[in-house]
């Protein structure tokens, strides 16, 4: 059988619904600083990434247009050196 005494210091060891409560919202605070982290790189990294799909954009149309021009370019060497050659 436990004694008063013990009985006592077992309920002193046990927190209170105060102290369960005040560390729930010290917990909640932290999740709350965390998501706001979170927030603020996903923020930015979704900024990089708008860049970056635009500098592609910009370079697969030039690159479109410098695959168009190229075999011209190639076809007007090819003809240059037959007429030299002749």
């Amino acid at each position: 059988m436990t004694s008063k005494v013990e009985t006592n210091e077992i309920v002193k060891q046990e927190p209170t619904l105060t102290d369960v409560i005040e560390a729930m919202q010290v917990g909640f605070g932290r999740m709350d600083d965390e998501f706001e982290e979170v927030h603020t790189r996903l923020d930015r990294a979704e900024s990089i990434t708008e860049d970056i799909l635009k500098t592609l954009r910009t370079m697969s149309t030039t690159i479109g247009s410098h695959s168009v021009s190229l075999p011209d370019h190639e076809r007007r060497i090819t003809r240059l050196e037959q007429a030299i050659a002749y």
